[in-house]
């Protein structure tokens, strides 16, 4: 299992090898029905790519899976780039930029994992440090990078300033569950009509003051990386990043990205219809299921199916790239072969020092 000790390890080693960046977010999309259908739309395309595999899930899912043991962890290396005001940059129309616009200072008692992007919104799993990497996370912060988070509950709330900006104590629905169950939480407006939330499985009694600390410890003058297990090299041009995942399944490390080939704001406004915006899947977790190797991908052994394509990696894992049903006669299996062949994984994945800068490693 790894520890925090082993995770802020690999976070020290990788700083220096990490470039900066001006791109972030600048859009939402509003309402946790959508998330949930974004959510939802991953994994029947993992279910179809990876049949014995885990769930694709980021680390905001994990909390409320019952029973489950995954959970986020953090990736590696953290860049420090001043910005022109306290908010993420903004992203180029090609695509999404996969770089975390926030960075979390350490809180007694918490660890905050940075987990997944999207073009509204980014989170961070809050884990309790006596329970650790390997169990349930504990809360969220989710930072929504455009002006779309409905605050009206918030600001029926109580006033409390959060590192000079105005924010409020509420009992906000929590929109990983989509059933208007209410927790506690702290939302703040940490630039002009954007806002951050903590929120947590606190009693109310004791939310304050934690909520409080972890917002506090929270700051948007500077980037985290985003690093994958792998570089990728003559992807086709149409094809951009849309969004990120990552975390830890039973202890093994899952990295998950949607690429889209159409342009930032059309892909966009399909996700606000609940239609899906991936034309392709990079998945690369422990594989659940090893099939009989049908075909060579980039000198390893491969299986090759219509809709997607699995090579299999150093220590059990495997990398999938995959594509939906929907969009399977714009990716036939040869395609998604050429795609597996342009992607160069680490020798090992277990290596989380060695994962690359997404900005690198994904190059647009």
């Amino acid at each position: 299992m790894r520890t925090e000790n082993d995770l802020r390890r690999a976070l020290i080693e990788l700083e220096p090898a990490t470039t900066s960046t001006a791109g972030m977010l600048d859009r939402v999309r509003a309402g946790a029905a959508r998330r949930r259908q974004r959510r939802r739309a991953m994994i029947a395309i993992a279910a179809v790519t990876v049949v014995a595999a885990a769930i694709p899930v980021g680390a905001h899912q994990l909390r409320h899976s019952p029973g489950s043991t995954a959970t986020a962890t953090a990736q590696p290396g953290v860049t420090r780039t001043p910005s022109a005001r306290p908010s993420p940059t903004r992203t180029p129309p090609s695509g999404v930029t996969l770089r975390f616009g926030f960075e979390s200072r350490p809180t007694p008692g918490y660890l905050v994992v940075p987990s997944s992007i999207e073009p509204d919104v980014q989170r961070a799993s809050i884990y309790l440090a006596n329970v650790g990497i390997g169990r349930r996370s504990f809360g969220d912060l989710t930072v929504y990078t455009g002006p779309d988070f409905d605050a009206s509950l918030a600001l029926r709330g109580e006033p409390v300033t959060v590192n000079g900006r105005r924010g409020y104590y509420a009992s906000l629905p929590d929109p990983d569950t989509g059933n208007g169950t209410r927790k506690p939480a702290l939302a703040w407006e940490y630039a002009p009509s954007k806002w951050a939330v903590v929120q947590g499985d606190w009693t109310p009694a004791a939310a304050r003051g934690a909520e409080l600390a972890l917002a506090r410890a929270v700051s948007f003058d500077g980037t985290r990386t985003f690093a994958v297990p792998y570089r990728a090299v003559g992807l086709p041009a149409n094809l951009h990043p849309f969004s990120g995942l990552f975390g830890v399944g039973g202890g093994d490390l899952i990295s998950v990205v949607e690429l889209t080939d159409l342009p930032l704001d059309q892909t966009t406004a399909a996700s606000k219809r609940g239609a899906s915006t991936t034309a392709v899947h990079l998945d690369v977790r422990k594989a659940g299921y090893i099939y009989q190797a049908n075909a060579t991908v980039g000198g390893r052994p491969a299986y090759v199916s219509r809709e997607w394509v699995q090579v299999y990696l150093a220590s059990g894992y495997a990398l999938t790239v995959s594509t939906s049903q929907a969009r399977a006669a714009d990716y036939p299996a040869a395609v998604l072969r050429r795609i597996a062949e342009a992607v160069q994984p680490l020798p090992d994945p277990t290596v989380l020092t060695q994962w690359v800068d997404a900005l690198t490693a994904l190059p647009r």
